[in-house]
C-alpha cells in the first residue's frame, strides 16, 4: 500500500466586487485549492470556474456563473483611528455569516516580521481593529459605519495569549483597486471543468 490521499475541506469569506460574478477573497483562502465552492447569503452554491490570483498581495478574483449580484461599494477614504468598523465572516464552512464590531486602532500597522519574515507577501501596512474574528474571516470585507467596503479582512493576532486579540485587513485604497483592476483583467486560470 502506498500512502494515503486526503481531502480536507477548509472556509474562507469573499466580497462580492461587480455584479457579474467577481468575487475578491485573500490568495491564501484559496490556494492549493482543487475546487472552490461560493456559498451566497441566499444559500445558493456556485462552482468558481476561473481564478486570477495575486500571491504578494494575498488577494485572488474568483469567476462564478451568477449574474446580477449586490457588490460592496468602496468607501472614498480609508477610516481615521477610533472609527467603529464591521467585519463580516463565516468562521464554519456551511455556516451563516457572522458580523463583528469594533473600532480602528491602527491603519498602518505590520504583520510582516510576525507572519511572513521572508516577505512572500506584503503584510507592511494593514488595519488594525478591536474586531473579534477567528479563521473562517479571512477574505471577508471589513466596512465602515456606512456600510461601505474599506478592507479585506486577513489576520488576527493575541487569540489564546495575554495580549489583546487584534484584526487586521488589507486596506481597500487606491493601491489595492488597482491590483484588483490589474487581477480582472489580466490571466485567469481555470480550476474546474
Amino acid at each position: 500500500d502506498g500512502p494515503r490521499q486526503t481531502a480536507t475541506t477548509s472556509g474562507g469569506s469573499g466580497v462580492v466586487i461587480a455584479d457579474e460574478g467577481l468575487i475578491l477573497t485573500n490568495e491564501h483562502v484559496v490556494r492549493n485549492a482543487v475546487e472552490i465552492v461560493v456559498l451566497l447569503s441566499d444559500g445558493s452554491r456556485y462552482p468558481v470556474r476561473r481564478i486570477a490570483s495575486d500571491v504578494r498581495r494575498d488577494l485572488a478574483v474568483l469567476r462564478i456563473d451568477r449574474c446580477r449580484l449586490p457588490a460592496l461599494q468602496p468607501a472614498e477614504a480609508l477610516p481615521a483611528p477610533h472609527s467603529p468598523i464591521v467585519t463580516i465572516g463565516r468562521p464554519t464552512p456551511g455556516g451563516g455569516d457572522q458580523p463583528r464590531v469594533g473600532v480602528v486602532t491602527r491603519t498602518s500597522a505590520s504583520l510582516q516580521e510576525r507572519i511572513d519574515p521572508r516577505r512572500d507577501r506584503d503584510y507592511g501596512a494593514l488595519i488594525e481593529s478591536t474586531a473579534a474574528i477567528e479563521p473562517g474571516f479571512s477574505g471577508g470585507p471589513l466596512l465602515d459605519a456606512e456600510g461601505r467596503l474599506i478592507g479585506l479582512s486577513v489576520a488576527v493576532s493575541g487569540r489564546g495569549s495575554t495580549e489583546r486579540t487584534r484584526a487586521y485587513a488589507i486596506p481597500f485604497n487606491a493601491d489595492t483597486r488597482r491590483a484588483v483592476a490589474r487581477l480582472v483583467q489580466g490571466a485567469w486560470v481555470a480550476i474546474a471543468e
